[in-house]
């Protein structure tokens, strides 16, 4: 072995950081948490290294170990059968974690359920850094924020308050966590993050992205998500018909999938609209969605409900503004009339407005709007400070000697 020269340091040896995600991976219908964790895993700077780590569903890919897009993939194969599997499924986590205890440097749990609470448990156990994001809807509903004082969210719950750090993607979830007495010193604030790069404004070549996806409008609103009941779509339809005339060069792209899709082209036939209603379909290849944004003049985000949606990362980071509804994470982006429009959710004389003042304003001062915005991406959610953030607590002991030496 050839001898290093005096002075030279050694390169650090790569840490594996496995990303665990409570769904199928790649997601079949784009799932938030699992965009997340791909952004993430993508990004993710030297030493570390990434391994993602999901559960083997009959719906989604079955390859144990594969590579996707570069990163290593395991699955855990597991019965599908009632209880019985999922208890199956935890135990072979647990021993999952534990086989690799030696090679693993931290675990980010990016959905706050039971593989969590059993990485939590282990990483507890072992010494090992565990990091736990929450999505907000699943933990909400089903998690460790749930009201429901079941013993199976009582356990998770005290489970997952024994995490290194528990990141909140937004300033209401944040709140929620301490009122359900988790230790203010293990919460942090830190956002979902988006490729900036990736998703960066190309206004001089709008109209021939437009051209290229067939979008024939002077004026383009855009919504990316899926289409299921949270997302409130049904009352966006409403305030359209409201506030566009019906004779405007003016459209609506819708770009996902999802159980109300059938619903959603009759309400537009009701309405009279359709012919300004463009669903897209499902888009799975990033550089696609970047061009679905940057052909459009405003977003649209109008859920009942959120986290922190990607979507209004990637708009925004495109120099997009939105129109948003006021709930968690939109609330912590979008100032009204600096970089879009908020209104309250379910709310459709208030987001007709909305849209009517968007549909008036004159193209620059949308494009100050959306400048606004790409600003705010850029410092709070672009993805160098984001990962700078997390791989701190990835590693907190390097964290406390930088606090040292910097003090």
């Amino acid at each position: 072995m050839p001898k290093r020269s005096a002075g030279m340091l050694p390169e650090p040896a790569a840490r594996i950081v496995l990303m665990v995600i409570e769904s199928d991976y790649p997601s079949a219908d784009g799932g938030g948490a699992e965009a997340q964790v791909q952004t993430l895993a993508r990004n993710l700077p030297a030493p570390f290294l990434p391994t993602i780590v999901a559960p083997r569903v009959p719906y989604g890919p079955q390859a144990v170990h594969e590579r996707v897009d570069g990163i290593q993939v395991e699955r855990i194969v597991y019965p599908h059968v009632p209880l019985l599997g999922g208890l199956i499924l935890l135990l072979r986590l647990a021993v999952h974690v534990i086989a690799r205890r030696r090679e693993v440097a931290a675990i980010h749990c990016h959905i706050a359920h039971n593989m969590a609470a059993v990485c939590c448990g282990v990483g507890w156990l072992l010494g090992l850094p565990v990091v736990v994001k929450l999505t907000g809807m699943q933990e909400l509903e089903q998690g460790i924020l749930s009201q429901h004082r079941t013993l199976a969210v009582r356990l998770r719950r005290w489970l997952i308050k024994r995490a290194t750090a528990i990141q909140a993607i937004s300033r209401d979830l944040e709140r929620a966590l301490l009122a359900f007495g988790f230790a203010p010193e293990r919460v942090h604030l830190i956002p979902n993050a988006i490729d900036t790069e990736r998703f960066a404004p190309a206004r001089a070549e709008r109209g021939a992205i437009r051209e290229r996806l067939g979008i024939e409008a002077g004026f383009v609103a855009c919504f990316i998500g899926r289409l299921v009941p949270e997302k409130a779509l049904d009352t966006l339809l409403d305030a359209w018909s409201a506030a566009i005339p019906r004779e405007a060069s003016a459209a609506i792209v819708i770009v996902g999938i999802g159980p109300l899709e059938a619903d959603l082209r009759q309400q537009a036939t009701a309405l009279g609209i359709e012919h300004q209603v463009r669903f897209a379909g499902f888009v799975s290849a990033k550089p696609l969605l970047a061009d679905y944004w940057r052909s459009c003049d405003i977003g649209v985000l109008p859920s009942a409900f959120e986290g922190l949606s990607n979507a209004l990362l990637e708009a925004m980071a495109s120099a997009v503004p939105m129109i948003a509804s006021e709930v968690s994470g939109n609330v912590d982006l979008v100032e009204p009339g600096v970089s879009g429009w908020l209104f309250p959710p379910r709310d459709v004389p208030a987001l007709r407005r909305c849209l009517e003042s968007a549909f008036e304003l004159s193209p620059a001062k949308r494009d100050r709007l959306g400048d606004a915005a790409r600003q705010r991406a850029l410092t709070t959610v672009g993805i160098d400070h984001v990962l700078g953030r997390l791989t701190a607590l990835y590693d907190p002991a390097a964290e406390r000697d930088a606090r040292l030496c910097a003090g």
